[in-house]
């Protein structure tokens, strides 16, 4: 089981009765976790926080990485290529973002 919580701590949880639970692994990230979403096919996860990062986090050790930020305080502009594929958002910082990588 894998809990996020609004400390930024990620943890996982294992039980071998399915009522005592013992933390296996846990890791601190920079803001309060607001969702986990397993990537298809990889022991992967998605992790998201309110400062607006993403991380890249191994789903058995939690070992994780920023994958990408984004924007914290208002968007003054954004801009799309015309194939859909690249995006840029101008706030305090310029971010460009490439859904090919994604």
């Amino acid at each position: 089981m894998l809990v996020g919580s609004g400390d930024g701590k990620l943890k996982r949880l294992e039980s071998s009765n399915g009522s005592d639970y013992v933390i296996r692994h846990e890791v601190q990230l920079d803001g309060a976790v607001t969702s986990i979403n397993r990537v298809a096919s990889v022991e992967e996860l998605l992790v998201a926080t309110n400062q607006a990062k993403i991380y890249r986090t191994h789903q058995q050790s939690l070992q994780s990485s920023v994958y990408c930020e984004g924007a914290l305080g208002p968007m003054k502009d954004v801009a799309i290529s015309a194939n859909s594929e690249l995006y840029a958002v101008a706030s305090a910082h310029l971010y460009v973002y490439d859904f090919c990588e994604l």
